[in-house]
């Protein structure tokens, strides 16, 4: 079976295109959550989010 992302990021940006716009140098991973709210990165760039 088949496994879909549940979203594309907007332009087809790469996820360290989207890491870029963000200051958060040292908190890149996936896992980690600069912002210190309920989502990390990965969350956060799949749904389109702020860093």
């Amino acid at each position: 079976m088949p496994v879909y992302p549940a979203s594309f990021p907007r332009g087809g940006a790469l996820y360290a295109d989207w890491v870029a716009g963000y200051d958060i140098a040292g908190e890149e991973g996936f896992a980690e959550n600069p912002d210190n709210d309920a989502f990390d990165n990965l969350a956060e760039y799949g749904l389109g989010g702020a860093a």
